[in-house]
């Protein structure tokens, strides 16, 4: 199916993919239907590794059946009666494909006799050697239709067009010459056609008498039409009927001779739109239309505004509506398309985290259908009956709904497109995938050929003999059946797939068939004996956990929960007990537990995920139990109890290559949503994965200095694609940044220092960045190169206020940093950005001591390469040739004087690891001195920016002995080791004097001897 793709396409990258709207699946680009990712294919995208079906089976080499070739012979003998058609049949090539059309289509047949011309048109240019092109069926229509002013001409030769083209569909489906992915689209695109020709001549029979609707405004009152089920996924079968909603975008009233208002005028419109396809003339009919899933269904009005239809989807829609939304797509040219589908259709189909409220809803709908597919008159039937076409809809739709809000690749309305990327995704199993996408596609050219037979909306395989001849004829099959052992074979594997995957939620453990009995009374208050059950099940102090249990009742959401959340609640509260009595401290848990749930509970979706995933919920109260500070993580982002479904979380330790897959991948999957789902996904992806470090870290899974590489390592990651997205955001506005020497035009960069903490490698779970945002600065015509231009230094200021917007803003996920510039040039009244020069110039001419003390702490992280190369030979020659070295003893001292004075002030008796005397800050001092001292006669002293590998080189280079690096690097881990654990259990960062007094006097020892004070 696919051509070769040109190797320039494949070198891209996914980012580059996914800005032109292009997936990347697997690892590799997909492609789009027919080969490349250009071609105009609407939404149908697979993978190059799926399924492309034949285009037919035998369908040119079988001789037709004696019953068939003579009822075709008796309509080429009437065909001929017209001698043009004579003459065009005498050409051999076409009697062979026509007897074939004729032979499988008694509909064909009959178009054909009662208008020659069909066949004539037809037959003439290249009609039937190629698809038509996307708005070309829409032209055609325009063509034959366009002396038609009076409703009866207009509805009969509105008909004929539609007779006509689905004949021409029809000869290429069943002679092997378009495929079924082209008879889909091309159905689907007449039904758009006709719909739009309808549409036009209502509106202006109309708007003839009444005039066209205005708002307060003076703006036009739009109306848009959208396709349900098949029709929205360009997936038509023959005599499909088509689901319409019509929706209106504000009132008005009409300024013609008779004013109405909007609404009438529309009401009017889709009326006469309706009957023009609707009504059965002596021509037959159009489409039968169906509008019962508009809201309110038969009970509401037929149009409807998108203020009450946005208002129904949040407050009144039922699940099932949700999945009937799936496909929805509005398909006449209006203004209000995009707005409609970002604002209202997407945020009620696919909810923004991992979906787990519908699964209720969706296993009824699954009874349902297993029900209706064991009734007697379905055995036949292959679409409703068993192994059906609708149980694999089913599949792909429901977890579309379940995946479609954390991933917006799963939310394509193209049914082969949506399996192929579940597949891939690892969301079906090892070849599931592949074999229902065969499965599908034979069904529904068994279908499409069914159909076609007598243009008869029946998915019922005959029972009669020349029915069964004519539909194996059409499909290829010498014999009907060898035709039904194919079709049982392909219902049995759809049917086997069905129940496996979809009779329990995401294969997860069937939920239990109800909370304990007695637990559940502990909850409701329907026992005396709380207490005792509590014990009995392992609660050494039951108080603890009843008072736990009473606070989640007097919140306030609990009062305000529907009665489907109060329900969720109840089945899942005594679960939850249950999980923490088996931890080592069941009330502390279980009351950690239950404050998460109280912060969850308006979210419904996640009270639902929690019962029915048994190990997601025990992973939830094993968490809780592990401490307060990842508890109250889960409180402030419940978006990180979806991480709680992965069994990696307690198991895995991760790596910085794994998390830059992970941040790419969000970023690719977001590439053409909103700035603010961009910017989200790096927010989300940051909560994430520092939530995961945390759980591996209290599990004991974890050392320190491995936490602070990871928690570094995200935060790099993040500020590195956040500088990239800003950078091309701006970019995009104001042209990229440039200057000019000796005649050449050069690109100028950019780059972020980090100091402190994160340049050292020594982040923690709450710590700030310290940052310093510099740029390069050289030669002329410093501007940027865009239409809208700016200076460089205007437009490096934009960026860098931006990054730091980007990384400080508090977003549903929770404020990413905290980020603190003023280590830059002149600190707070200083400028936020500097060039290379003039910090250059800053460090050697203007710095105090304490700031070449920071800048021995500093490490280029993000940003252009030669800025960032640039930046590390500027610190290292400052560092070496600019110290003062005749009073740095004197200026260290008096610095860590100043600090200690404005430490905080702890009780008698506790010791402040970090600033105290003999303390974490006096073994950073020294080896900030020393390194600053002998860095003139040392260069290797400066190459690292932490303590640990300073202290290493300064023993490597024997300024300091060995001894004492050793008891300085082991002095300062035993201190990051206690600051770390006090701050996860959050307490304060000082502990018992007597617990570190051996330490802090080995340290205020070394301080003597190294600083002499």
């Amino acid at each position: 199916m696919h051509g070769s793709v040109p190797l320039s396409l494949l070198q891209r990258s996914p980012k580059a993919w996914a800005a032109e709207g292009l997936p990347w699946v697997g690892g590799r680009p997909a492609l789009r239907e027919g080969g490349t990712p250009s071609l105009p294919r609407r939404d149908v995208i697979f993978a190059a590794s799926v399924y492309q079906p034949p285009t037919d089976v035998n369908a040119d080499k079988l001789p037709a059946p004696d019953l068939l070739r003579e009822s075709a012979g008796k309509t080429l003998a009437l065909l001929r009666e017209d001698e043009a058609l004579a003459r065009r049949l005498e050409q051999s090539e076409l009697l062979a494909p026509l007897t074939r059309v004729l032979a499988c289509s008694p509909f064909a047949a009959r178009s054909f006799t009662r208008r020659p011309e069909i066949l004539d048109h037809l037959l003439s240019g290249d009609r039937l050697a190629r698809p038509l092109e996307a708005g070309e069926l829409a032209r055609l229509a325009g063509e034959a239709l366009a002396e038609c002013h009076q409703e009866p001409s207009f509805m009969r030769e509105l008909r004929w067009f539609r007779h006509r083209e689905m004949c021409r569909v029809l000869w290429r489906d069943v002679n092997g010459l378009g495929s079924l992915e082209e008879s889909l689209e091309e159905l689907s695109q007449l039904a758009e056609a006709c719909i739009l020709a309808a549409l036009e001549f209502a509106r202006a029979n109309v708007a003839e008498r009444h005039g066209l609707p205005l708002t307060a405004e003076d703006e036009p009152s739009e109306m848009a039409i959208i396709g349900m089920g098949k029709l929205g996924g360009g997936e038509l079968n023959f005599s499909s009927d088509i689901d319409l909603i019509f929706v209106y975008s504000e009132d008005g009233r009409t300024d013609g001779p008779v004013p109405i208002d909007a609404l009438r005028f529309h009401t009017l419109v889709c009326q006469q739109l309706i009957r023009a396809l609707n009504q059965r003339t002596v021509d037959s009919f159009v489409y039968r239309v169906d509008t019962r899933l508009r809201p309110f269904g038969n009970s509401g009005p037929l149009v409807i505004k998108t203020s009450s239809l946005e208002s129904y989807l949040a407050r009144s829609a039922r699940d099932w509506e949700r999945y009937a939304w799936v496909k929805a797509r509005v398909i006449n040219p209006c203004g209000m398309s995009e707005a409609l589908y970002e604002e209202i259709m997407r945020p009620f189909v696919y909810r923004r985290y991992l979906d787990y409220s519908v699964f209720e809803s969706l296993r009824d709908m699954k009874g349902k259908i297993e029900r209706e597919a064991l009734r007697k008159d379905k055995a036949n039937d292959i679409k409703l009956g068993r192994g059906g076409i609708r149980e694999i809809e089913f599949i792909t739709q429901s977890m579309q709904l379940v995946r479609g809000g954390a991933n917006p690749d799963l939310r394509g309305r193209s049914l082969r497109g949506m399996l192929a990327r579940l597949g891939e995704r690892g969301f079906l199993g090892p070849g599931t995938s592949g074999e229902l996408d065969r499965s599908y596609c034979f069904l529904r050219r068994l279908e499409n050929r069914l159909q076609g037979m007598d243009d008869r909306q029946t998915q019922d395989l005959p029972d009669d003999d020349e029915g069964r001849v004519r539909l194996a004829y059409a499909m290829g099959h010498s014999d009907w059946d060898s035709l039904a052992g194919k079709t049982d074979s392909h219902r049995e594997t759809v049917a086997r797939h069905f129940s496996a995957i979809v009779f329990r939620p995401d294969d997860l453990p069937e939920a239990e068939s109800g909370p304990p009995v007695d637990l559940a009374a502990v909850w409701t208050g329907d026992t005396e004996d709380a207490g005792e059950v509590l014990k009995a099940y392992g609660f050494p102090d039951p108080q603890v956990a009843l008072d736990s249990m009473q606070a989640v009742h007097q919140a306030s959401d609990y009062a305000r929960l529907d009665q489907t959340g109060r329900k969720r609640l109840d089945m899942l509260i005594p679960r939850l007990i249950e999980a923490a009595a088996r931890e080592p401290e069941p009330g502390l848990t279980l009351a950690r537990t239950l404050k998460v749930i109280a912060a969850i509970a308006r979210r419904s979706a996640y009270l639902a995920l929690l019962y029915e995933n048994g190990t997601a919920r025990d992973r939830l109260v094993h968490v809780c139990g592990l401490g307060e500070t990842l508890a109250k993580q889960l409180c402030s982002v419940p978006a990180l109890v979806d991480e709680l479904l992965d069994a990696r979380i307690t198991q895995q330790v991760m790596d910085l290559e794994q998390l830059e897959e992970e941040l790419d991948f969000r970023l690719v999957r977001t590439a053409n949503e909103s700035e603010e789902l961009r910017l989200a996904a790096i927010s989300e992806f940051k909560q994430a994965a520092a939530f995961r470090v945390g759980v591996l870290d209290l599990a004991g899974g974890l050392p320190l200095m491995r936490v602070s590489d990871l928690l570094t390592g995200i935060a790099e990651l993040v500020i590195d694609r956040s500088l990239e997205h800003v950078w091309e955001e701006l970019a995009e506005q104001h042209g990229s940044p440039g200057y000019t020497v000796d005649g050449e035009r050069r690109p100028a960069g950019f780059a972020v220092i980090a100091y402190g903490k994160l340049a050292g490698l020594e982040m923690g779970y709450g710590s700030d960045l310290d940052l310093v945002f510099v740029y390069d600065a050289q030669g002329e015509d410093q501007v940027t190169d865009g239409l809208t231009s700016i200076a460089n230094s205007d437009f490096f200021f934009r960026v860098a206020r931006r990054v730091i917007s980007v990384l400080t803003t508090r977003s549903i996920t929770g404020r990413m940093y905290e980020v603190d510039t003023r280590l830059r040039p002149s600190g707070r009244s200083g400028m936020l950005v500097s060039s290379l020069q003039a910090l250059d110039k800053y460090q050697r001419e203007s710095a105090w001591t304490w700031e070449h003390q920071a800048l021995l702490r500093s490490r280029a992280i993000a940003g252009a390469a030669h800025v960032r190369e640039a930046f590390e030979k500027l610190r290292v020659s400052v560092l070496r040739e600019s110290v003062r070295h005749d009073d740095l003893r004197d200026q260290v001292i008096e610095m860590r004087r100043r600090m200690l004075s404005e430490a905080p002030v702890v009780g008698k008796g506790r010791f402040d690891i970090k600033h105290a005397r003999g303390g974490l800050q006096d073994i950073e001092f020294i080896v900030q001195y020393l390194v600053l001292n002998h860095a003139h006669e040392h260069p290797g002293l400066v190459a690292w920016p932490d303590n640990v590998r300073q202290l290493e080189a300064l023993a490597r280079h024997e300024v300091l002995p060995q001894e004492d690096a050793d008891v300085l690097t082991r002095c300062y881990l035993e201190y990051r080791e206690i600051l770390h654990h006090r701050a996860l259990a959050e307490r304060p960062p000082h502990t018992p004097a007597g617990e570190v007094a051996e330490r802090a006097e080995t340290v205020s020892g070394l301080w003597r001897r190294y600083l002499g004070e």
